[in-house]
């Protein structure tokens, strides 16, 4: 995890990505890695890669506010804004039930 923030201090951000990935794949039950991970993918505009990361943080800690904000966020990013809406009205749905 050092050599890998190492790398992302020095310019070699593929390089880092690629070492943060191989601790995921290798340590899957370390979730604080996909926090890093989610962080580098919306960083580099790999969005489709973040939305994964987040899945994985949502299997472990359960949804959130702050992951549908995320969520929200990433979708809009990518200028899908009837995923963005629904994110936040399934959430909703769920959540604010009277």
């Amino acid at each position: 995890k050092s050599l890998a923030r190492v790398n992302f201090a020095t310019g070699k951000a593929d390089e880092g990505t690629q070492m943060y990935e191989g601790i995921v794949r290798d340590f899957p039950d370390r979730s604080g890695i996909y926090y890093e991970l989610l962080d580098i993918y919306l960083r580099s505009r790999s969005y489709e890669k973040a939305l994964s990361a987040l899945d994985e943080i949502e299997k472990d800690k359960g949804t959130s506010e702050e992951a549908v904000r995320t969520r929200f966020d990433i979708y809009s990013a990518m200028g899908k804004q009837e995923e963005a809406i629904g994110t936040l009205e399934e959430f909703f749905e769920e959540n604010m039930k009277l």
